[in-house]
């Protein structure tokens, strides 16, 4: 453990992250491709009409540990955007995926309670789910809470209580777990991401409000007892005897005597280096999850909690639980940890389970036996797909200055839209050993990346689409570019035009006939590009998000099935014809950028 001195600033999380939700049902994707998609490297929407999964990679979804829960050799993971994950611990050098559940919003809380997983998601639903056999989570009931998530939840007896944000305490009968049954609900002007249980009592982490007890003798009218201010935003909470434990964001650890519950007094409390979200406590220590690590602090006096250092986190430090000498860490990009503290000064980790990585991918390119994944914050992997049912990662490059959010192929040269690391442009003649030989800066946010003889065209979010002269690999530079309405993420290219996906519901057209002066000439119909997908030969490969990579088995085509670049063509005629209202490109410039600023505004 390192115990360097720290200088103990609270800083806070400004940034937000875009993600794309998408449901993806194997029996009406073919239907998903066609009516929202256009223009990828096929020749015709027919070829998908009948497909079948032949694998995926890494198997499962994939999203940041957010929240978990431990029970006898199983860890409970609430992943956000990739559901419940459901780990093995038989093993705790490598924690290995044994199941899950796919939610239909994010998975933001998780309890167990005997055979029974209770999961909370962004919704506002709360699920049930009879984990009997771990490997085969089987939901058998659930109820409505409200629109805000359920940030945190606790199982005691007959009664759950959930912390559900903005819409405050949840208390749901769960004396029949297949029949969950709200029956009361006390608000908070706070922000309740936090509960603890003891005797009649309900403690609820409330943000700015501080920390709520609640008296719950009879549920059915759950009754405000006291409430106590303290030094930052209570997020979570734990009880160890009548000592309540406080992670509480910018005020790092605080702890509060609760003896009497109707009057709660502060003892004492802890700076620490991050955000504090979540504690445990294991005998006179408490270990503080704050984002960058997990903070060790000496609680044997707690009039005068002392800091003694920290087990610097491999992500993004979220959740902990403590059971006998191990701490489990909800460790958001690098998934589960786990970490001995049999010597509390000296914690060391055991094992780590990422289930597949955190990336996002985001598109993908296939040269020979390899699919080239741009895989978000994971980088550019490396697939090997020679047995696509058992499509297995085989090497991996990471961009020096930022995510890969594109990929496309020339030759024996990958194109890597780099994100602010603006274009990369790697050498494939070892293929699983990608090898940068130049690159260059953008304009903007480098994402989508389409190649067409010696120029590459970047979607590049703010800066439009980005015309590159590509001819030396080593040395690529700008040659033109041509602002879209919204933020560009992704581009195809069909005929004469580019088609630019750019947030804002519909397709940019930008005549590229002259490469050195692209021209935007009108808005096509609605929908997302299918820049995450490419076919070769009998196959389609589609970059799937938090799914990673799947790989489907064109099967006979059917001519019923509409034209695979029939949207392209569509929002071809639309502004030829002067349908759909277009605007001028020079009478709109204002209301484009007007656009403009809206998009960024809520993507930023």
């Amino acid at each position: 453990m390192k115990t360097h001195a720290c200088c103990f600033r609270g800083s806070r999380l400004a940034s937000k992250r875009r993600v794309r939700v998408r449901s993806v049902l194997l029996a009406g994707l073919v239907w998903w491709l066609t009516g929202l998609l256009g223009g990828i490297q096929a020749t015709n929407f027919a070829e998908l009409w009948h497909a079948k999964l032949l694998g995926s990679w890494p198997g499962q979804a994939r999203g940041p540990a957010h929240a978990v829960a431990v029970a006898g050799h199983y860890a409970y993971v609430a992943a956000l955007e990739a559901g419940l994950q459901v780990i093995d611990l038989g093993d705790l050098s490598q924690p290995q995926v044994v199941g899950g559940y796919v939610t239909f919003g994010f998975a933001s809380g998780v309890a167990v309670s005997g055979a029974h997983v209770y999961l909370a998601d962004s919704e506002g639903n709360l699920l049930v789910l009879d984990v009997t056999d771990p490997t085969r989570p089987r939901r058998i009931g659930g109820c409505v809470l409200g629109k805000d998530s359920g940030e945190h939840l606790v199982v005691d007896g007959p009664y759950a209580y959930v912390a559900g944000g903005w819409s405050g305490l949840h208390i749901v009968d769960v004396s029949n777990p297949a029949h969950p049954r709200p029956v009361s609900r006390l608000v908070t002007s706070g922000f309740a991401s936090g509960v603890a249980v003891f005797d009649h009592y309900v403690c609820v982490a409330a943000g700015e409000e501080g920390v709520l007890v609640v008296e719950v003798r009879n549920p059915v009218q759950p009754r405000r007892l006291a409430r106590l201010q303290i030094p930052g935003r209570a997020s979570k909470v734990t009880l160890v005897g009548r000592n309540l434990y406080a992670a509480a964001w910018d005020g790092g650890l605080q702890i509060l005597d609760l003896s009497n519950a109707a009057r709660p007094r502060r003892l004492g409390g802890c700076e620490t280096p991050g955000l504090a979200s979540a504690v445990a406590v294991r005998g006179e220590y408490a270990y503080v999850a704050d984002l960058h690590g997990l903070q060790v602090i000496d609680v044997r006096d707690p009039t005068r909690p002392r800091w003694l250092g920290v087990h610097e986190a491999q992500g993004e430090a979220r959740d902990v639980v403590v059971s006998g000498a191990r701490l489990y860490l909800a460790d958001g990009s690098a998934g589960l940890q786990v970490i001995d503290v049999s010597n509390p000064l000296d914690p060391h980790g055991l094992g780590g389970c990422t289930y597949g990585g955190a990336g996002y991918a985001r598109q993908v390119a296939v040269r020979g036996r390899y699919a080239y994944l741009a895989d978000g914050d994971a980088g550019l992997q490396v697939i090997g797909v020679s047995d696509p049912i058992r499509p297995c990662r085989v090497g991996t490059f990471e961009p020096a200055a930022g995510e890969a959010l594109g990929v496309a192929i020339l030759g024996h040269h990958a194109y890597v839209g780099a994100s602010w690391g603006g274009l990369e442009v790697l050498d494939l003649s070892d293929p699983v050993r990608p090898r940068r030989v130049g690159g260059c800066d953008t304009p903007g946010r480098a994402a989508g990346v389409a190649v067409r003889g010696e120029h590459v065209y970047v979607a590049c979010g703010t800066a439009g689409l980005v015309v590159i002269d590509g001819r030396d690999p080593r040395q690529p530079r700008q040659v033109s570019a041509c602002e879209t309405p919204g933020l560009a993420a992704g581009v195809v290219l069909q005929g004469t035009y580019a088609y630019v996906e750019d947030g804002t519901e519909t397709l940019q057209i930008i005549d590229i006939s002259d490469p050195t002066q692209p021209r935007w000439v009108g808005q096509g119909v609605g929908g997302t590009l299918a820049f995450e997908v490419t076919v070769s030969g009998s196959r389609a490969y589609v970059a799937d998000g938090m799914w990673g990579l799947r790989i489907l088995e064109i099967q006979d085509p059917g001519s019923e099935a509409p034209s695979f670049v029939e949207p392209l063509r569509m929002a071809a005629a639309q502004f030829m014809d002067g349908a759909g209202g277009m605007e001028s490109p020079g009478a709109g410039a204002e209301s484009r950028a007007q656009k403009r600023m809206e998009t960024a505004e809520v993507l930023a």
